[in-house]
């Protein structure tokens, strides 16, 4: 009897994080956090022992691989944290007996994957970027979508004109004020660029952000004033509600990504190793997208059937003009939302990554 109830008992998990649960950065919600609630159902306890205020990937760790061992911790996950007090924190844990996970999501640390007996990243080529003597210790756990019961359900019955245009939406991480590199727009369309922007009420502050940006980048002032003045983009603020509610409100969403190749000797350029997040948020509330070829959206779109991918100014016109049909973009958006919805889950990944730890404890458990 005593042993039952000792199985029963949740077993403790041991969360090293690059932001904190108060105020989590999105990597640290959405391949985490949002995950805690399915593997706590599953009996996993999870214990905080490091977040990071103000966010940090690369911090001191000042723990005790002895002090974490006494509270009775089984396993430790690092996520996003990496660099020397990170390895040999984990190199400590593994002495004891405590495997570590180490979850990256847009970067590719090899000293960090040897550190620790199993490796989660995002998308599969993230994965195929590590040494092959380590891709047996690396799994795949998507993103999950946040708000699968959010659909579109508001469609413009036209094919947009100057005076009634159709409405795409960006939702962006780019730097304030840095536009990502926007195809040609017809006359028919308008853009909503969501990101990091204040709102259209304060516009003090917008005219302060622009003159800030204007001062220290001085290579984007082009660039900056061809969005200032540029009467088919309007920039809106994000946030977490919001953003769904403009999602909704949109005809079509694109994803224009500047595939510009590094200079000299340098790691695989930031492009190359984003996530499927921000395709999957789009499709997950049926619209129909566009977005530029990259590694981790060429296994989720099907061209033509759920979304296009583009990669010259022609391809970009192509599927526009193709999306001014509004047969097709209801057509396109319920496929795409039916290709995602399930696939990319949050119970979908947190049942992968119940069973990733379900394997390291028992290997901690042999012999």
């Amino acid at each position: 009897m005593e042993a039952r109830a000792d199985a029963r008992l949740p077993r403790r998990l041991g969360l090293i994080l690059a932001g904190s649960i108060a105020d989590p950065v999105p990597s640290t919600r959405i391949a985490l956090l949002n995950l805690l609630p399915q593997l706590a159902h599953a009996g996993w306890e999870a214990v905080p022992l490091h977040e990071g205020q103000p966010a940090s990937e690369q911090p001191q760790l000042k723990l005790r691989a002895a002090d974490i061992a006494a509270q009775g911790i089984r396993l430790v996950i690092f996520q996003k944290v990496y660099g020397q007090s990170a390895e040999a924190l984990a190199r400590e844990l593994g002495a004891l007996g405590i495997p570590c996970l180490f979850m990256i999501c847009d970067r590719v640390v090899p000293s960090m994957a040897e550190s620790c007996p199993a490796t989660v990243t995002v998308t599969p080529y993230l994965r195929q970027l590590y040494p092959a003597d380590l891709q047996s210790r690396i799994s795949v756990i998507h993103d999950g979508i946040e708000h699968p019961e959010v659909i579109k359900t508001r469609w413009h019955s036209g094919r947009g004109q100057w005076l009634r245009p159709l409405r795409a939406v960006l939702v962006t991480s780019a730097r304030l004020y840095s536009l990502p590199a926007l195809p040609p727009l017809p006359a028919w369309l308008r853009v909503d660029v969501i990101g990091d922007y204040p709102p259209s009420s304060h516009l003090l502050e917008r005219l302060s952000k622009y003159r800030l940006h204007w001062q220290r980048f001085p290579a984007e002032r082009q660039a900056l004033l061809r969005q200032a003045l540029n009467p088919h983009i309007r920039t809106l603020a994000w946030d977490a509600q919001g953003v769904y509610e403009h999602l909704c409100e949109a005809d079509l969403a694109i994803i224009p990504i500047d595939r510009q190749p590094p200079l000299g000797s340098m790691p695989p350029p930031g492009w190359s190793v984003k996530s499927e997040n921000r395709l999957s948020l789009k499709m997950s509330v049926g619209l129909p997208v566009i977005a530029t070829r990259i590694p981790s959206y060429e296994p989720v779109i099907e061209q033509g059937v759920n979304g296009f991918l583009a990669d010259t100014p022609t391809d970009w016109l192509a599927a526009l003009t193709e999306l001014r049909d509004p047969r097709r973009r209801r057509e396109i958006g319920a496929a795409a939302r039916a290709s995602v919805v399930e696939r990319f889950s949050v119970e979908a990944q947190a049942k992968a990554l119940q069973t990733l730890l379900e394997q390291l404890d028992r290997g901690r458990q042999q012999p």
